[in-house]
């Protein structure tokens, strides 16, 4: 699965944050944990005193992971972003590489996290469910991946 395209983040309020990527639709219209379960993708957000951390975060049917820091997206400027999960790295686990500017983070599964399985029927931006106020974005140029729709 992968993800690129530009990215200005114009304005943000303290402890706002929000994700980018693949999800369940279910999880989006309240019939699971939004922010919990399927997903892959960018978590935009962090402390306060940080700014916007632009980092990799997954939610599987059963559990999360994402790194504790990584590139920061700092308001007003254009970057180039990608965003890359390969199934096979990681001595097979999994592994997610994302791209903000020059800078890169990447987060690697753990051993039988790929196997606890997720569903995504979609790709685009949503809130977290708790907390935080308004980020303002701007996404150009973006292209992604997608599978077949079902028969």
């Amino acid at each position: 699965m992968e993800a690129r395209g530009k990215v200005k983040l114009v304005t943000a309020g303290p402890d706002s944050d929000m994700s980018l990527g693949w999800f369940s639709s279910a999880a989006r219209n309240g019939q699971e944990d939004a922010d919990a379960r399927n997903f892959v993708g960018i978590h935009v957000g962090g402390p306060t005193r940080v700014g916007h951390y632009f980092i990799p975060q997954f939610a599987t049917a059963k559990g999360a992971g994402k790194v504790d820091k990584g590139p920061i997206l700092t308001p007003g400027k254009v970057f180039d972003w990608s965003l890359v999960y390969d199934p096979a790295a990681n001595a097979g686990h999994g592994e997610m590489r994302v791209t903000l500017g020059e800078e890169s983070v990447t987060l690697s599964l753990k051993p039988g996290q790929k196997a606890e399985g997720a569903s995504f029927d979609r790709f685009g931006l949503f809130t977290s469910t708790a907390g935080g106020q308004m980020v303002k974005i701007y996404l150009d140029d973006l292209t992604y991946t997608a599978g077949a729709a079902p028969p």
